[in-house]
């Protein structure tokens, strides 16, 4: 039996130049976060629109604001590893 699911996503991929824009906006823009350095969506949207601008992808689909959010969730996470 077919399903009619909608195709995946193609998965982000980032590339240590759009890794360091976002933190650095998201550094200027500290005053924007909430408790526990939670952005909202139109923090990351902006900042989506930086990547966009300065031109860095090499890989993959757009960064959009979601997108923006995943990766910096996963930098959160991984630095209480250390």
């Amino acid at each position: 039996m077919a399903t009619n699911r909608p195709a995946a996503e193609p998965k982000a991929q980032w590339n240590i130049e759009e890794i360091n824009t976002l933190l650095d906006y998201l550094l200027e823009n500290s005053s924007e976060a909430g408790d526990g350095y939670n952005f909202k969506l139109s923090t990351f949207n902006a900042a989506a629109g930086v990547l966009a601008k300065a031109q860095l992808l090499s890989a993959g689909p757009p960064k959009t604001g979601k997108r923006c959010r995943t990766k910096w969730t996963t930098v959160c996470d991984l630095s209480d590893m250390y």
